[in-house]
């Protein structure tokens, strides 16, 4: 189930047990549920957290639109001490039982929380993995649980928003991001000019280190001049770029590191100046590349990112200046650099 931090193992495993037991010790047939699930961009999206619940409880189904049933709630929220769960269960008589766990990843937080409502939801859940003797909520716990006051108001409906429907608690969500950024996009040009770029991206859900992520966009520099004895070549790079990320480590539930790779196909543009029958010349540009990105997040819509990364021109063109012997205004070299500093906004596909 993952590390959660110190006793708070111990807690959450016992919070989970003693709800079973309040709720149906012979382990009943659940009933099918609605779920509200709100999560930073960098925790698990909806659908991991429905596949943790059913490892816990396969008997575990969302309800039909327009029909009647608990409502389970799950907020993490990103806390100095890792990543709080807070987790409310409201019966169909309106009776609502609620408890809140600390954890060190949102990893750790997804799994927890998980456990614990499948308990609440199917008691019959706890007899899989008991908890630990002797294991109780100890007051110096991070692990905290509030259960409001017994009342007996009259039956009620549940309502809540359209639940996703059964069949999508397994699959795959992707998370879509629009992308500008600002920087050095190839940094043997002369002068190093700067550019400016966008991108669109779409990232797959995390499993462990592994996080696929694809991004396609482009960028144009300003020109950069090189001097020669026979005059001046400005160069200029307009560029496509496909990018793929395969590793994440998540360092922080707000801070990420991508490991790259990146295909460019473009145009590099010269054009003589102070000389003598200027001309305009362009090329093919192709290169490879690879890269590591940071992204912080800032908000749940909205993240920085910053890329450094090498690249790899396939193509080693040259301008020149004529006539025999020629002047060579620029080479493309063999290697150069790659920084740029980007705003990103996330939002969740279907």
């Amino acid at each position: 189930m993952g590390k959660v931090r110190g006793a708070a193992l111990g807690a959450l495993l016992a919070l989970a047990w003693q709800s079973s037991s309040e709720r149906d010790a012979a382990g009943a047939e659940p009933t099918p549920f609605f779920l509200s699930y709100s999560a930073p961009p960098s925790c698990p999206e909806q659908s991991e957290w429905m596949s943790q619940l059913l490892l816990h409880s396969p008997r575990a189904a969302l309800a039909s639109e327009g029909g009647s049933a608990p409502l389970l709630s799950v907020t993490l929220t990103e806390v100095p001490e890792g990543v709080r769960a807070e987790l409310s269960a409201t019966d169909l008589d309106g009776a609502v039982t609620k408890r809140a766990l600390v954890a060190s990843t949102c990893r750790e937080a997804v799994e927890g929380s998980a456990w614990i409502l499948a308990v609440w939801l199917d008691p019959a859940a706890a007899q899989g993995a008991p908890p630990p003797d002797g294991a109780r909520p100890a007051p110096s716990s991070r692990v905290v649980s509030a259960q409001e006051p017994p009342s007996t108001p009259p039956p009620v409906v549940v309502a809540a928003p359209p639940p996703v429907a059964p069949s999508d608690s397994t699959a795959t969500s992707l998370r879509w991001g629009v992308g500008a950024e600002v920087g050095t996009f190839f940094t043997a040009l002369p002068d190093v000019p700067i550019g400016f770029g966008g991108f669109l991206e779409a990232a797959w859900p995390r499993h462990g280190v592994v996080r696929p992520l694809v991004a396609l966009g482009g960028f144009a520099t300003t020109s950069g001049t090189s001097a020669t004895e026979r005059g001046d070549v400005r160069v200029s790079l307009v560029s496509g770029r496909a990018r793929g990320c395969l590793l994440e480590w998540p360092r922080a539930s707000f801070l990420t590191l991508n490991a790259c790779v990146f295909f460019e196909l473009g145009r590099l543009t010269g054009r003589g100046e102070s000389t003598f029958d200027p001309d305009e010349a362009a090329v093919t540009w192709r290169a490879l590349g690879t890269s590591a990105r940071g992204r912080f997040v800032l908000t749940r819509l909205l993240s920085l990112d910053a890329e450094a990364g090498l690249v790899f021109p396939l193509l080693r063109d040259r301008f020149v200046f004529g006539p025999p012997p020629v002047v060579a205004g620029y080479t493309i070299p063999a290697v150069g650099g790659t920084f740029s500093l980007g705003l990103v906004v996330h939002f969740s596909g279907k």
